[in-house]
């Protein structure tokens, strides 16, 4: 099976330097083109299903995506467990107010979620969606950068590796091979070399 994993395209709140978290904000004009910079490079490949984010800067992305595969195209799924990490007080504040989180099991203030409490909701969505995936499927899988640190977490412990923390950056692609056999293998990682330079 193999898991392709893609950030958002720049959103309002990237632009504006806030922590958006569940903050529900479109794509700006940058995030479409990276977007659509995406979908060149992601056509290439047959999906058997697409799991997005509710949130709009995740859908707008996976429907750019999705519009552009060829027939029959694969159903696109909006999965609610893919949402970002709910940062509680911090949402819509400046990056320039510091993060009081210094701890896994600490939730964000004001009620957000903690990163352990985003790591057990990837593996919800892991044994949900991917423990029944045929093993010659390819799922495609659109969300949020802490959201997708945690589900290659949850991915890394299902297949008894160390966890790995990557960097995300919009329309980054990541590319796992899970099987049976041989375990888990990292084919690419946070890959944007569909972007023209001046949208890296």
């Amino acid at each position: 099976m193999f898991i392709t994993l893609l950030r958002h395209g720049e959103s309002e709140g990237n632009m504006l330097q806030c922590w958006q978290g569940i903050t529900d904000g479109p794509l700006t004009v940058v995030g479409q083109q990276q977007a659509t910079l995406a979908t060149q490079e992601l056509k290439k490949y047959k999906f058997t299903t697409i799991l997005s984010s509710p949130l709009q800067r995740a859908l707008e992305t996976a429907k750019k995506v999705h519009a552009a595969l060829a027939e029959p195209r694969p159903e696109l799924i909006v999965e609610p467990l893919l949402t970002e990490l709910d940062m509680g007080s911090l949402e819509g504040q400046s990056w320039r107010v510091p993060n009081p989180i210094h701890t896994r099991d600490t939730p964000f203030p004001g009620g957000g979620e903690s990163l352990n409490d985003v790591y057990l909701r990837a593996t919800r969505f892991l044994v949900q969606h991917l423990e029944q995936v045929d093993q010659q499927g390819h799922i495609l899988v659109v969300s949020h950068g802490m959201f997708l640190t945690e589900l290659v977490h949850a991915v890394c412990s299902r297949y008894g590796y160390g966890w790995i923390d990557l960097r995300w950056s919009n329309t980054g692609i990541t590319t796992l091979r899970c099987t049976i056999d041989n375990g888990l293998e990292l084919l690419r990682v946070n890959d944007t070399l569909h972007l023209n330079p001046m949208y890296l």
